[in-house]
């Protein structure tokens, strides 16, 4: 999150149409949405939880649903660089793009 902070200003100053796909509840939403001149789109995330837990049977259903999510944002978008500088929440736009 740190890196993607530091890099959206340097992107913006140089021109680039700025996108940033998170996740609906994440930190990122706050942050990113101080920013001027970046789009948010929020979407479904996941995640795997190493106990037994009810939400564990729900995220893979909330995976497909991002996957779907961040597809039609990619499409819509139409992006010449999708940046990733990790894939736990991005997992989803990464394959989206494919």
């Amino acid at each position: 999150m740190t890196v993607n902070l530091a890099l959206i200003p340097h992107f913006v100053r140089e021109g680039w149409s700025t996108v940033y796909i998170g996740s609906i509840k994440g930190i990122e939403n706050q942050l990113v949405s101080q920013l001027d001149d970046v789009r948010y789109y929020s979407i479904a995330t996941g995640k795997l939880r190493r106990y037994l837990d009810w939400q564990n049977v729900k995220d893979p259903f909330r995976v497909v649903k991002g996957l779907y999510q961040a597809y039609r944002i990619i499409k819509k978008e139409k992006p010449n660089l999708l940046f990733c500088p990790t894939a736990d929440k991005q997992s989803s736009s990464i394959y989206a793009c494919k």
